[in-house]
Order: structure tokens, then sequence, then C-alpha cells
């Protein structure tokens, strides 16, 4: 925490000293293009040596340099790939703008890179492609120029348009078919921890692209990488600071053609900005470490309504009968109400002497309860309401400069805030199927209607301090938050519910990520050896924030019509209508009570449903979940190139990472006066409380106070027994004593889900100590050997100690479990020790082409979540997700073989062919059980994957005058897998090991692969600086889950995505300084296509559906503004 502080505290300091040293001098600025083709040179380095100062030219082919003393400087310019240029005599006046334009020839590429002061440009598909051309590693990626070409708003947008990476539910990367347990994720070339408590990976969605500079794919091992690296790894890189003053703002405005309301969310409404500050929070009014049981009151209960109340029994007459004779002279203590003990025995009298048994009496027991309903009915909100609809919004705020106060040093800072926030409305079909014979049956088909409200916050500061051009410092500091309110109604059909059932789920989350790094570099040469030393602190947070979950059923009853309804009851309905002394039903041929082909219809009565014997008639449950993560890392290069006269790179480094998670989640339920042996003396739950007549009403029973369980303790004060009886009666049967019932009124208590809890919650560490040595060198090993140097060999070792433990415990009374059953599951510890090799052999053809052949040893260990043995049930009759303490860690031993040529700049072929062999591969698949559908996670015994990537970017000329410039893209991957697994699966439910069948196909595609992901997009710049761009994606069918123990393997369907961004920009230059206003309109899922999931009859080959869901078409509009 002091690191932090100081880091806020220099943060702090340096905006203030931004302020007050700022200065406008004079500045020079203009345009580099290509002198045949006319084509923006983006990326171009354009530099002034007398002040050593430079900058890059942006996508609009332009530059320039601010803050340049009086005076006459020269002027180069370089470029990869073409011919430098330098102007000698160029004048600076104060306060002025030099104008100086640049056309430069193409030259042959040289095989040496060209070194250039000032910072390469890396957020340009050219830049891009050099660096993916340069790099010891087969990586593919998009910089921040597609981004805003292509409209993509957030990361996960942006990522599957590169070659072989797609999403799983729109947020998590799969790379080359892989799912996304295998994918690696870094932020500036540093490890994050995902918010995510079942996954790896991070989700993407929650970086907005206006923060993003690039993102790379990286999809082959070198030593320097993680050893988990397995599918690839995403690279996620911020803005830098950049080569001049930046002060964009932005603004855009969106809607959905799903979005059409009416919007209903829960009574507690929504918050803009997606925090909730702890007002939701259930956690809050309840004791952490006291076990709320109405079977277990505990043993220090004493109300304080009763002062030296103390837990006697009241001895009946005939205990007090079988004592004075004799019959059992244990039958009563014959203690007074003060605790003494009357020790003759005929003045024992019924009422005057009590028993000191363990039994709470009923007195006791209430106060209790009532106590209990105190905590039921505070904050409580289960009834919604209509939300007034609200346009998604999005808004950005740059600001950053580069300053260089010396000659010989520079600083500069970069920071931006991003929001956007959006309402959804989705309508969604959902059923079961099980196999009998060969043959998929339909089981519990249903309709989900879901309204949400998310956010999405962003924001990054990033400073950097450089020094004589050989020591750079930085730090990069990075936020993100985001938030989903979410109300959702299923109805349909239910395994032990008669009829049609109506089910509410309110959920609300958070997600929150906070990374900060330290970071340097220095480069310094000694005897003709070049040394760079780079190191990296990174300390980051990830929160996860669900307050208050809640969820209730009601069973649809349909067995009686409007006839049936009284005056009161008739009025309900707007399909019926009080008239001729009856209710009547308005609609045709009796319609009203069809309730079963529409469920939506206002003419049934929903009845509250209890689940199981315990009569639960509401859920609710709290999570909270924290990961810290902590992480250095030091590397060390030395180049021999000068000194031996070819290239010789020597690396090697180390990694210390340590990772921390606290993971709680709490369920409890909603009784009926619980813990009676009967109501039926109350007259039972009250109609009013029980049946509900309309959709709005649903759970408003648990909105009102008077609903739930009280205790007057005022009535009748000096009885220690309540007796609730229908009249008010002073000597009961035996002499018994009771009060008026106004003394106790039954209703809803909630209490803890006791046997839920046991393992509900898990502490886990994990620590990674690794170290690396990496060699690069040519064939020949010396600069004569002009053939053998064209082969390059890159590779080495790396050396991983991993150590994990995991501890699931209560997290109410914070006792470990020890054992499950006859596993010590409560308490996991994984220790692995292993080296890790990666070889690659890279043979330069020319110029211009390019082979890799690689070679990579990679492991995938289980995850924290996968290890903990706690099972939770997001909703009733959904999958309830329960880990395996028992996986084994999974081997990946991976080939690629790739062919690049890179024809002119900014353009690329490649062709590459690549094979994974998995031992041990962890997957998820589904175990039905009698009453449930568990997710679980298992070891296959192998696996195999194999495919191939095109890619081909091409700048097209211009086919008509006002065409500025354009370009087309495509790529694919073509590929297939297969998994063997074992006959039998393992999982661990209420607190045992068992075995089931295995049922999905013996040989199978992996989860997450598909046979092919395409891509293909095509954007074009005018003249008039119009810019069009449009984008096409898809994927064939892949496996979503495995069917360990139910119907097989269900598919996701290929989903066609169509996306078309137009931009406008318009330059004024009016005032002294000119402004560039940016016109953005988006259109996304022009083809409306839907996303649909479900089974293969494999007797028919016929597709049936289990979910169906209609994005629809979203459009947005937006301006930005540069200052």
């Amino acid at each position: 925490m002091k690191k932090i502080r100081l880091l806020y505290i220099a943060t702090a300091l340096s905006l203030f000293s931004i302020v007050f040293s700022e200065q406008k001098i004079g500045k020079i600025m203009g345009t580099v293009i290509d002198s045949s083709s006319k084509e923006f040179l983006i990326g171009a380095s354009v530099f002034i040596r007398e002040i050593e100062a430079g900058t890059t030219v942006d996508t609009e082919g332009q530059y320039a340099i601010f803050n340049i003393p009086p005076g006459e400087y020269k002027l180069e310019v370089s470029y990869i790939g073409y011919e430098s240029q330098a102007i000698e005599n160029i004048i600076v006046n104060f306060d002025e703008t030099t104008k100086v334009n640049f056309a430069l020839n193409i030259s042959g590429l040289k095989s040496d890179e060209i070194l250039v002061k000032g910072r390469k440009k890396t957020g340009t598909s050219s830049s891009l492609i050099y660096e993916q051309k340069k790099s010891s590693r087969i990586q593919d990626g998009i910089g921040k120029e597609q981004l805003a070409k292509m409209g993509d708003s957030n990361v996960a947008e942006g990522v599957k348009r590169i070659t072989g990476v797609t999403l799983v539910d729109n947020k998590f990367a799969i790379i080359r078919g892989l799912p996304d347990r295998y994918t690696d994720t870094q932020l500036n070339s540093s490890p994050i921890t995902s918010p995510e408590p079942d996954k790896k990976a991070v989700p993407l969605d929650m970086f907005p692209s206006d923060i993003i500079e690039n993102i790379i794919a990286v999809k082959t091992a070198t030593p320097d990488l993680p050893g988990s690296f397995a599918a690839g790894g995403i690279i996620v890189k911020t803005k830098p600071y950049p080569e001049k003053f930046v002060l964009k703002f932005k603004f855009s405005a969106s809607d959905n053609t799903n979005n059409k309301g009416p919007f209903y969310l829960g009574n507690d409404g929504y918050d803009f900005f997606g925090y909730d500050s702890k007002k939701r929070s259930l956690r809050k009014y309840l004791p952490d470490h006291e076990i709320l049981d109405n079977n277990n009151i505990p043993d220090d209960w004493n109300s304080d309504i009763f002062p030296g109340f103390q837990s006697y029994e009241l001895c009946s007459s005939w205990d007090i009968y079988q004592v004075q004779n004799g019959i059992n002279s244990d039958a009563c203590s014959g203690i007074d109400y003060n605790g003494n003990v009357i020790e003759n025995q005929n003045d024992w009298t019924y009422g005057s002497v009590y028993n000191s048994s363990q039994t709470i009496d009923l007195r006791r027991k209430y106060s209790y309860y009532d106590n209990l309903s105190k905590l039921s009915s505070n904050n409580v909100i289960y009834k919604s309401k209509e939300i007034s609809k609200v346009y998604p919004i999005s808004l950005g705020l740059s600001y950053g400069n580069k300053l260089n106060p010396r000659k010989d040093f520079e600083w500069g800072y970069f920071t931006n805030l991003t929001f956007g926030n959006k309402f959804t409305d989705d309508d969604i079909y959902t059923t079961r199927y099980s196999r009998l014979a060969g043959i998929l049956i339909e089981d519990q088909p249903r309709n989900q209607i879901t309204n949400a409200y998310k956010t999405n916050l962003g924001a990054n500061l990033n400073l950097g301090f450089r020094f004589k051009n050989n020591h750079l410092l930085k730090y990069e500091g990075l936020y993100s938050h985001n938030s989903k309110n979410q109300l959702k109604y299923i109805f349909g059909e239910w395994s032990n519910i008669d009829t049609e059932g109506a089910l509410t789920n309110y959920y609300y989350v958070e997600n929150q990520i906070l990374s900060h790094s330290l970071s340097g570099e220095s480069n310094f040469k000694s005897n003709k050896l070049e040394h760079v030393l780079d190191w990296n602190i990174t300390n980051g947070v990830a929160k996860r924030y669900e307050p208050f979950n809640r969820r209730y059923s009601y069973e649809i009853d349909d067995s009686w019509n409007c006839e049936d309804l009284d005056q009161a009851n008739c009025t309900m309905f707007s399909t019926c209508a009080w008239q001729n002394n009856g209710c009547e039903c308005v609609l045709p041929e009796n319609e009203c009570v069809e309730s079963e082909s529409d469920t939506w219809n206002e003419a049934v009565r929903y009845e509250l449903f209890g689940h199981s014997g315990e009569k639960n008639y509401g859920f609710i449950d709290y999570t909270d979940g924290d990961d810290k993560s902590d992480s250095f890392d030091l590397n060390y290069l030395v180049n021999f190139e000068e000194k031996l006269g070819f290239k010789f790179k020597f690396k090697t480094g180390l990694r210390l990472q340590s990772k921390e998670r606290v993971f709680e989640r709490r369920q409890l339920v909603l009784q009926y006066a619980p813990g009676f042996e009967s109501i039926s003396s109350w007259g039972g739950m009250p109609d009013s409380v029980r049946y509900a007549y309309s959709i709005d009403e649903l759970g408003a029973v648990f909105d009102n106070p008077n609903n739930y369980f009280s205790f007057n303790s005022d009535i009748n004060i000096n009885h220690p027994q309540i007796n609730p009886n229908s009249e008010c009666i002073d000597i009961l049967p035996l002499g018994g004593d009771g009060i008026c019932d106004e003394a106790v009124k039954p209703g809803f208590l909630m209490h803890d889900a006791t046997s839920n809890n046991i393992s509900n919650a898990y502490f886990a560490n994990e620590d990674i100590n690794a170290a690396y040595v990496m060699f690069e060198f040519p064939f020949g090993f010396s600069s004569e050997d002009k053939i053998l140097n064209k082969f390059n060999f890159i590779g080495g070792l790396r050396w991983e100690n991993y150590k994990m433990n995991l501890q699931a415990y209560n997290p109410i009374s914070n006792e470990i479990v020890q054992e499950l059953g006859d596993e010590a599951a409560g308490i996991v510890e994984l220790i692995d020790n292993v080296p890790i090799p990666s070889a690659s052999i890279n043979y330069l053809i020319d110029d211009k082409q390019k082979i890799r052949l690689s070679y990579s040893e990679s492991i995938n260990r289980p995850l924290f979540r996968e290890l903990a043995p706690i099972d939770y049930q997001e909703f009733y009759g959904g999958e309830t997700v329960v880990g395996y303490p028992l996986l084994q860690v999974a081997s990946i031993n991976n080939y690629d073989l790739r062919y690049e040529r890179y024809p002119k700049p900014g353009e690329v072929i490649t062709i590459s062919y690549f094979k994974k062999l998995f031992t041990n591969p962890v997957e998820a698949g589904k175990v039905s059980t009698t009453d449930l559908i568990y997710k679980i996670y298992n070891n296959s015994l192998s696996a195999e994957t194999h495919g191939i990537e095109l890619e081909l970017r091409k700048n097209i000329p211009a086919f008509l005058n006002s065409i500025k410039s354009s370009q087309f893209f495509i790529n694919t991957t073509i590929s297939d897998s297969k998994v063997i697994s074992d006959d039998q699966i393992e999982i661990f439910v209420n607190g045992a090991n068992q075995s089931f069948a295995n049922q999905s196909s013996s040989e199978r595609p992996i989860q997450g692969q598909s046979d092919l992901i395409f891509n293909m997009g095509y954007d074009i710049t005018l003249k008039s600086r119009l810019n069009i761009a449009i984008n096409y994606n898809t994927f064939s069918k892949r496996v979503n889950s495995l069917g360990f123990g139910v119907a097989g393997e269900e598919y996701e369907m290929p989903f066609n995505s169509l996306n078309l961004t137009t931009s406008k920009t318009f330059i004024d230059c009016r005032s002294r300084d000119c402004r560039i206003y940016k016109f953005t309109v988006k259109v996304k899922n022009i083809l409306n296509d839907d996303i649909q999931y479900g089974f293969f009859d494999s007797l028919s080959g016929q597709f049936k559906p289990t979910h169906i869901e209609q994005p629809g078409q979203s459009f947005s509009v937006g301006i930005s503004t540069d200052f």
C-alpha cells in the first residue's frame, strides 16, 4: 500500500508540474506521402536533430512537432522501405507554424532494422506488420487505427478480427479453436488477474478501445513467455504518452432494434455509472459469523426484551404427576422461574416449576424468530418496476503531451477516461433434451425475458521519462469497471412443477480491475557489446461484487377461468370483466385460460412455489471475490553482433509471481413460518401471500413487511411458554396455559442454507518462480556464410517452480472443510517443478519473405475454481457448477510452420500450419442427476488439434480520382481436432466422490474448436476525408458444452456478423491552432443473425436448439474533436 501511495503522490506532483511547465513557442507541420502512389506513409519518423525532438505521421498522413524554439533547423524523415530525406535551413518563428511536406521514394527493404530517433508508432497497420516481421515469434495483431476504422468499442470486439481468434460469451478470447482456459492474457506484457470466479481468461470487453494502442495475439512460445502459454497469448498494450499535445473529447449515442421496451428492473432501480456504493449489500445487515438457523438458535441468545429470561421449559401436569408418584423422577427438574430448585415436591404445581432441558422454549424461539424477521425484511426488494428508456451513450476524454525540458531528457504523460452504458432487452428460448435409444427427446422448454442495464468505465494513466535515449522509466496505471443490473423472467416447464412455472431472478454484479506497473529499460554499450536491461514491477487487484441476488418461483394455475373470480379479483384482469352480476371472459372463445400457449397472459393465477420438503419460497445469496497479484520481471539481453560480426543474442531473466484469491458466497432461503411442525392452526399461508394475479405482482409479497414473522412480547409477558391458538384460553388440557394468538403472527423468515454453505468459500494462493535462458544466432556463425546465415535459431529453456494451496471453508463459521467423503478435498495442494523448452528456426528467403518453424512445450494448470469443491446454482433449474479437487496438470506439445511475405509497406501474406498434442486436457461438461444438472471439470486422456491459417492484407490502388487510400484484408483458420476421453467421469457431489458413465462421444472435437474461422474487411478513405469500413466475421459450429452424463455434446451454431462504420473528418483552421472534428456512424449485426445453441440428433442429423437469442441490430452516432 505504501508503494501505491507513493505512486499516487508522484502522479499528482507530475500532473501539477505539467500545468506550470507547458509553453508554446513554434511548430512545424506537414505531410509525408509515397512519391508515386501518393499514399500516406503512416508511422514515418520525422526528426529535428538540433533539439532531439521528433514525431511520427498519423493516420491522416500528417505530422506536427511542437514547442520548437525560434531558429534554423534541419528536418529529417525516414520510413521502413523508403529512402530517407532531409531538408535544411528551415526557419521557425515565434508563435508561427512552418509547413514542410515530404514525398519519399521506395527503396529495397534492408535486412537490418533501421534505427531512428524518436519512438516508433505502434498502433497503425503498417507498424504492426513491421513488428510482426521482425518478431522472433509467430504473432498477429490489430492496432488502434483499425479499431477506430472498424468501429470497435472494446478489445473483445477488435480481437476477433485477428487471424485464428474468436470469442466465447462475446468477451473471452479463443485462439486457434482452443477453450479460453488455454489463453494467457497480459496487460503491457505483465500478468493480469481476472475478476471472473470460474475463468482464467480476462473478460476483454472490460477494456474500452479508446485506451488501447494495440492488441497482439502471440501463437508460438519462447522461453521469455510464461509456461502456461498453450493456445497462445493476448497482449493488450495501452497508449503511451504521445509525440505531441493531445486533448480529445468523444461522444456517441446508440440504440438497438430489440430495445423497444418496456424495460423492467428491480424496484431499487439502477445506478447510472454502475456503482452500487454498498447500498444493495445484504452482507452489511447480517452477522458475519453467526449461522441464521431457526432450528439451531445460538446458546447465548437471550433477547433484550426478556431481561433475566432463562432457557427453561415449563413442566406439564403429567410431568409433575410422574415425579410426585414415583413413576419417572427425571420427568421434571423442579426449578422455579429464577432457576432455583424447589425441594418440597408437594409444592410443585403447574406453572410454578420448570425443566432444565436443553429444549428451547417457544418464547425464546419466537423472540429469535422476531429478530430474524427484522433481518429478513430489511432492504428486501423483490418487486420489479418499469424503467424509462435511456439511449445508450459513450463518452471519452484523452489528454497528453511530450515535453523536452532539456536536450538529453524528455518526459510525457497520457491519461484517458471512457464511459459507456446500455439497456438490453432479450427474448430467449431455452429447452433441454434427453437421449433415449439415440433419439433426442425435448424436456422443459422455456421462454426467457431478460432486461439489463450495463455499464463500462475505463481509465488509464501513463507516465514516461527518457534520458539520453538510453534510459526509460515508465508508470502504467489502468482502472476498469463494469456492472450489470439484470431482471430475468423464465416461463415454462420445470422438473418438479406439475404445470408451467414462472421464475424470477434479480442479479447485480460489478467487476473491477486495478493495475499498477512500474518499469524501466537501460541500453548501454561496453567493449562492442550492446546491453539491454529491463525490469517490471506490477501490482494488480481484481474484485467481484454481487451484493444481493434473489430468485423465487411461481406455479401457473390455469385450472380456473374468469367465471371463478369474485368482483374484487375480476377487476385485476384485462381479459376479464364484471358484467351481468358475474365475471366473464371478454376474449373470443374463452382464450383467457389458454395459459400454456401464452405464459404472459394475465388471465392466469400465479401460486408461490415452495422448493423441496422445507418449502423454500425464495433464495438469496451474495458473493465477494478478491484477487490480488504481484509480479517482478527482470530481463537482461546482450547483443554480440558488433563484436562478432554476425547476429548473436543472449537473453536471460526471471519472474517472481504471486497470486491470492478469497472467494465467499453465502446462500440463504426464505421460508414461511419455518420450524413449526404445522401451520395449519394458523389457517395456512393466506391467499393474499400465496397468489399473484399479474406478472407485475410477482414477488411483491416479499416487499411487504407485514408478510414477515413477528412476535409481540408485550402480550401476557409473564407467561414463559406461548402456545398459539385460534382462541384465548386460560386453561388448556392438562392445565397448559396459553395466550391470545395476537402475540405471534406467522410469515416469512430468512435463514442460512446451512448444507450449501459448508464449503461455499475458498482461499487460494499460488507462487510461480521462473527463470530462463535463450539464444538467437545464425547457423553460419560468421558474416561470411551467406547461405547458412539465412537460417536463424531462437530458443532456450524455461524453468518454473509452481506451488498452489487451496482451502475450502464455511463462509460463516470460517471452519476449514477437512474432508468430503473419502477424499481430503477441502485442502488442495499442487506442486509443479518443470523445465519448458522451446526452439524456432527462421529462414530469410529475401528481404520480403520468411519461413518460420517452431516447437515448444507448455503446461496448463487447473484453475482455483475448477479445484474448489463448491457447488452453486445461479437459478433454480439452471446448471450447478462444482469443482473437482483431483484435477491433473495438462501438458501440450506445440508445432508451427509459417510462410510470410511482405510485398509493400502495410501489406502481408501469411500461410501457417499448426499442430498441438495434449495430455490430460481439462474440459468442462454436464452431468445429469435425478434433480440437477451439474457443470463439472474432468481430465480427458488426450487430445489433438491441427490446422492452417491464411491471411492477406492488400492495399488497393485508387480506381477513382476521389479515392485517397483503400485496403482489403481477409484471414481464415481451417482446423480439426479430436479428444479421447475416459469411459468414466468423476464428480464431487453431496460430499462424496461419485462416478458416472461418460455419455460424450469417445472421439469428438475439442470444446470450443471451430473447423472454420473467417474474417474479411475493406476500408476506403476518400480525399474528402470520408472513411468507410465494412467487415464480416463468422465461424463454423463448435462444441459449447460436453454432455458427460446428459444428451451428448451441445453445439454453438455459426453467427454471421456484418458491421459497417463510416466517418467524416473536418478540419477547422480559422483560429491560430487547427481543430479536427470527426463524425462517426456505426451499424452492427446488419444481417440480424441469431445466437443458437443445441444438439444434433444422431439418427436424423437434425439440429435441436436449446437456446435461441436475438441480439438485434445496433446503431450509433458519434462525434469527436481534437483541441
